[in-house]
């Protein structure tokens, strides 16, 4: 469910490139729902 929820969130330009690979790396070393870990870094 991540890999699409962040391809949905790049092509309506809602984050960019940079934030995803953030976002995932945050998610690999804490855990949780990439939409969670979005909303907690602020993006």
């Amino acid at each position: 469910m991540s890999a699409k929820l962040g391809e949905t969130l790049l092509r309506e330009q809602l984050i960019n490139p940079q934030q995803l690979k953030e976002a995932l790396d945050y998610q690999r070393t804490n855990g949780g729902r990439l939409g969670s870990t979005l909303v907690k870094l602020g993006f």
